[in-house]
This record gives structure tokens, sequence and C-alpha cells, in this order.
């Protein structure tokens, strides 16, 4: 720890009141009256008690004795007052460097900046022990000059915000054990020291909740010591509402999540692996994936299936969604992720799943699904390093994971012995079993790219508990579609694709996003959206990345918008089902979704209402070497207010597994300009790794 500009050996002397007083100004002064004082108590020895004299000596003496004690304790405070400033300015700058550090998961970092937060409070504790600053105010408090009258508050202030240092330190440690060590506690059966591990997190949380209300209550009487400190006490109010509300999430989230670990029986969540070179609306098809059994000892097994095993056995017959039906006429698992919205999807995977005979005689529920794209395993290839596969005669790395596991699917001798997804299922467990053993610095980097991952959508969650999942939307992690409040004025859009029946090609796919909104003076805002799509599989080897991309198109819009002009698109009619087939029944949601749905015939176009959005479904077919476009224009339903301050929001969702090039142009209506552009147009292009961007913009009346 760096040495305290304030050196406190120079006060290593008899802290009385005649010594002390030498320090000071006033110290004649003072000195006097305590002469005075000493002289009339001489003249009074040997005489008879006076009433009056004793009680007005004794007044006489406890006056000076105050203001002597005040004018040192007030110097002393002055004097110290650099001390208190200077670590002071060093517990901010490492507590913050500490929240800092939490944020991007570098929990012992944080510890270790939070120790030093702590450390710079125990030589500001020091102080006030030394001089004993807590005990004077209490008895001299209202003597002292007003800004000085509530020091007594300041030591309760202290108090709490040593303990609100304390507990972080405690908490980031559990966070770097949970960080280090906790999944080989869940993958070993160590499952109730993880359990512990949590239970001191949550006790720790708990401490912060009751602790940072005390500390707002008193956080502003340090603006009355330290008039320096203000910007410091205004970013702190300002932020904690902000943490009081996290706080209490985070603390109903663990009491949930402990709960779900340690409850009785065996319990299920499904891992899904979906591959967005053959595209569907929440990341991908999904070739295979793991149940995971678990109780509250740890893992119970990992078993990797083909997504066909479940269908194989499933004697439920349901008609699928019209697009679906150029492919299949049943409806299973392995198309459940129709719908962009991840939780809705995922319901309807659970109800195929537990419906068929693999999970339905065994009993078997699922609590909730992990989707993770196959970028995110090339990614923890790259860190864990290959694999060996010595059935295959080769070793599984980042740069040939897709490549092999495709061909074995597609074409290899697995394939021939009706066994296409054998290769994932000897890989999991050897990718697991190297997952656990890595050492701590590989397990940091491995968190970090998953989070990574997380923030652009190739990794999302969803739970069946209702605050489980709370929180995972909270944290942006659900893959839940944007539900717009009632009363929105803004604009939304996502553009998500799907492919049917087109090979693996979204691998060779290469997609930009152009829209263009023009508001006008009595608010109509009309968008023109470009969708262009360009395929590069043409000089590729494989026949799956040759093939004709066919891609069913569903433009995301808010509700109530009006299809003007749709042109680029690929003319292909689904007709419709007249009547079901025999022993078929149709889903409640896709039925109701289809009622109530239009098509427009001049531009092959399906419009329909999913998820509270207004959907414009088109195909776009593109073969290898070429490039479409599609335009779509269209206007929103609502009007927005034109005016001077007027705000308008918009909203852009990315579909996981795609990476598009978005470019973004917001016309404000003549005469106004946008605040943040200085211009009639707003140009935003959104950061490379992004789930949903909510752009906020301002009108300014143009003098």
């Amino acid at each position: 720890m760096p040495k305290s500009i304030f050196d406190i050996r120079r006060f290593e002397k008899d802290d009385s009141i005649e010594n002390q007083a030498m320090l000071f100004k006033d110290k004649e002064a003072v000195l006097e009256l305590l002469a005075d004082a000493k002289r009339k108590d001489k003249k009074k020895r040997g005489k008879g008690i006076n009433v009056i004299r004793l009680i007005g000596g004794f007044l006489t003496l406890v006056i000076v004795i105050a203001l002597g004690a005040a004018a040192v304790y007030g110097y002393t405070i002055w004097s110290m007052k650099g001390a208190f400033l200077y670590e002071g300015r060093r517990f901010y700058q490492n507590f913050a460097s500490g929240i800092g550090a939490v944020g991007a998961l570098e929990f012992s970092l944080a510890n270790g900046f939070f120790k030093d937060a702590h450390g710079s409070l125990a030589v500001i504790e020091a102080l006030i022990e030394r001089y004993r600053i807590e005990r004077v105010a209490n008895v001299i408090g209202g003597a002292l000059p007003s800004q000085y009258r509530r020091i007594g508050d300041m030591m309760v202030l202290f108090d709490d915000v040593r303990q609100l240092s304390a507990v972080t330190i405690g908490a980031t440690e559990k966070l770097a054990a949970l960080q280090e060590s906790g999944l080989e506690l869940f993958l070993n059966k160590r499952g109730i020291e993880l359990y512990d591990i949590l239970s001191g997190f949550k006790g720790d949380l708990g401490v912060l909740k009751e602790t940072l209300p005390r500390v707002q209550a008193n956080v502003f009487e340090l603006n009355r010591m330290f008039s320096q400190i203000r910007p410091v006490q205004e970013r702190l109010e300002a932020n904690f509402l902000t943490a009081d509300i996290w706080l209490l999430k985070a603390e109903i989230f663990l009491g949930s999540l402990m709960n779900f670990l340690s409850g009785d029986g065996e319990k299920h969540m499904l891992v899904i692996f979906q591959n967005p070179s053959e595209i569907r609306p929440t990341g991908g098809f999904i070739g295979s994936y793991a149940d995971v059994a678990f109780e509250k000892s740890g893992l119970t097994y990992i078993d990797v299936r083909d997504i066909y095993d479940p269908d194989g056995q499933l004697d439920q017959k349901i008609v699928p969604p019209k697009q679906l039906q150029t492919i299949t006429k049943n409806w299973g698992a392995r198309d459940a992720n129709w719908f962009f919205d991840f939780p809705t999807s995922m319901e309807k995977l659970f109800e195929f799943l537990e419906a068929s005979k693999i999970y339905k005689e065994e009993n078997i529920a699922f609590e909730g699904a992990i989707a993770i794209n196959t970028d995110v395993i090339e990614d923890v290839l790259a860190i864990v390093g290959p694999i060996e596969m010595p059935e295959y005669g080769f070793a599984i790395d980042a740069s040939n994971f897709l490549e092999e596991v495709q061909r074995e699917v597609e074409s290899g001798a697995d394939k021939k012995k009706g066994e296409s997804k054998r290769i994932l299922k000897l890989l999991a467990p050897r990718l697991f079993e190297k997952i656990a053993n890595l050492d701590v610095e590989t397990k940091r980097a491995l968190i970090e790219m998953i989070v990574r991952r997380g923030l652009n959508k190739d990794i999302m969650l969803y739970f069946r508990n209702h605050v489980l999942e709370a929180f995972i939307d909270d944290v942006n992690l659900s893959g839940k579609i944007y539900d717009t409040p009632q009363g929105f004025r803004g604009d939304y859009l996502a553009v998500v694709n799907a492919n049917i029946a087109g090979g693996k090609t979204d691998a060779v796919m290469r997609q930009k996003v152009a829209l263009e909104s023009r508001l006008d003076r009595s608010g109509i805002v009309e968008n023109t959206l470009r969708v262009t799509r360009t395929h590069t599989g043409k000089g590729s080897r494989y026949s799956w990345y040759r093939a004709v991309n066919q891609n069913f198109i569903k433009v995301y819009t808010p509700s109530h918008s009006r299809l003007a002009v749709v042109s680029g698109f690929s003319k292909k009619r689904i007709p419709e089902m007249l009547k079901l087939p025999a022993g078929f029944r149709q889903d409640l949601y896709v039925k109701e979704m289809e009622a109530q749905a239009e098509y427009r015939d001049d531009y092959y176009t399906d419009i329909f209402n999913e998820t509270g959005k207004l959907v414009f479904g088109v195909w776009l077919n593109t073969e290898a070497g070429d490039d479409r476009t599609l335009e779509v224009r269209y206007e929103l339903g609502h009007r927005i207010s034109v005016a001077d301050g007027s705000r308008y929001e918009f909203i852009l969702e990315k579909q996981s597994g795609v990476e598009s090039e978005y470019e973004i142009i917001v016309y404000a209506p003549d005469g106004y300009a946008w605040e943040e552009s200085g211009a009639q147009e707003f140009y935003y292009r959104p950061p490379e790794t992004f789930r949903r961007e909510i752009v906020r913009l301002t009108m300014r009346k143009v003098k």
C-alpha cells in the first residue's frame, strides 16, 4: 500500500490539551485561559465553600476545556483533512476498480481491489482512533462549527461503509471460487460444496442489501464535511437505486437457484446444439442435443442424442407450420424452434420431447434449456486444445470441427450405419472432461469467451422456473423477443431467416440489412427495408455448400404496421391445407396464428402476428454465386409525436447465428434535426457484438 501523504509520526507526542495547544494558532489564548483558571483555583483554597462560586467556577472550567478541545479538535480535523481526502480517494478508486473488475468477471482481481480499498478505510480508522475523534465529537459536537456537528453521525456512516467494504471482499472470494472450481464441483458430484459456496454468497448479498440503504441515507453528510467529494457523492447517489434493485433481484435469483439445485430427485436440463449453417429462427437446426441429468450432489449423467431419436418414438401426429409443410408432413422436435422468441420455441421443443417414448415412459420433464451455437464449440476448442478421436483417425480442433463433423454427419461411414451423430456422442464427454481439468487461467479465458458469446446471442438460456427465467431475461440471456411497452411510439425491427431444404448453405451466405426510416411532419413513419443475401459457395467441394439457399425471411415489425410494396422476392406459394390428413391434429398456437394471417398474393407474402409483432414472411432463394435483394416498404401503424424535444426510439434485435452488416438511417421531419447528430438524418451501425440495440433520439426544431 502506498504511504499516506499524512505523516502520522508528527503527532506521536503527549496528546494533553496543554501540549496539543502548542500546535495551533490560538495557543496563547487557550493557555492564558488555563493559567487564569489555575490562579483563581489557588485563591479559593482554605476558604469556605461558596456554592455560587463553585458552580460558576465549574462552568467556567467546562467552557474553558470545551473551547480548548474545540480549538484542538477543529484544527486537528483541518490538519488531517488532506489525509482523509487522500485515503478517501484511494478507497473510491479501488472500490470502483473492483466493481469494474466484477463486471469483467475478473473476480480475483476485484478481490485485490476491494482489499486495497479496505486498507484505506483501516488507515482512516486508525486516525479516528488515535485522535479520539468520535469520543470528542460526541461530547462537544454542539460547540463545534456547523460543518463538524454531525461527526457522530459520520462515524455511523463510516462503520456502514467499512462493513460494505468487508463484505465485498468475502463476496468476491466466493465468486472467484465459483469461477475456478464451480464446474469441477458439479461434474465431480461435489454439489454440496457448490451449494455451500452459493449459500455464503447469498448471505453476503443479504448484508449488502441491508447496509446499502443505510449508506444511502447518510451519504449526503459527507458533503457537509468535505465539499471536494461532491462529484463522488453524486455518482454514488445516482447508482444507489440501480444497485439496490439488482441486489434484490440477485438475492431472489440465488434463493431460487439454490432451491433448484438442492431439491429432491433427479432434474434434467436440455442442452441443444444449433447449427447456423442451416439457420432456423432461434439460431440453427437442432441436429443433436444433450440431456444433462443432475441431483443435489451434482452431475448424474450426460446423454447426447440425435434429434431424430425422440422424433422416431413420437406417436402423435401434428401438422407443421405452413412453410415447413414443404419438407415434412409431421411436425417434431427437429423443427420445433420455428419461433424467433426463444422461450416459445423451447416450450414447443419440450412438448415434443416429453411426448416421445424415450422420456414419456421414464416420466422425464425438462427444467430448462441452454442453446449453444457451433461457433461456441469452435471457440471452446480453441481454448482447451485438440481432442483426439482415435475412432476416426484424427483430432478435432477449432479449425476442423465444423468441416469434419459436417462431413461425418452428411456422408461419413457413421451415416451409412444409421448413426450420423455418433461423432458428437463421442466428442461431448471428452470435451466436458477436458474443461473440468483446466487450470485457473484457462478457465478464466473460457468464461470470458462464454460471456462474449452470450452477449452476441450465440448462447441462450430458458428456465421453466419463473424467478430464474426473469433474472435470465434481466441479464439479456433469455433470447426472449423484446416486449414493446404499452403506448410505444417508436420502431422495431428483426430480420429472421429460416433455411428450408437449403443444405448447409448459410455457412457461405453473407447478409446486409439496410433500413431507411422517414418521419413526416404529421408523425407518419415510412420504412424501406433492403435485405441483400450473397451466396459464396459456388466453388466449394461440398455439395451441401453449393446447394440453393432456400430461405423464408420473417421481418418482425411493430404491431399494426401496414405493408405497402414488396420486391425482389421468390415466387413460392404453399397451398393451403383444406383438410387434415387422417390421424393428424393442428397445434393450437400455430392454428390461431395462421387463422388470423393474411396472404398477399401479389407479393407472395404472408402477414401474421407472432409474439406481439406483425410479421411479413416472404421467400428469398439464392443460387450459388448469386446475390439477391429483397425490398419491403411499409408504414408504422402509429404516429410519432413531432415537436421540439420529442423522443423517438428504435429497437434492433439480432437473430442468433446470423452475422449481418447493418445500416440504419433515420430522417427527422422537415424543419427538425436530431439532437444526437445535429442534422436531419441520423446514421447508425450497431457494434460487432450485440443482442439488442435500443437507439434513443431527440427532435430539435431548426431555427
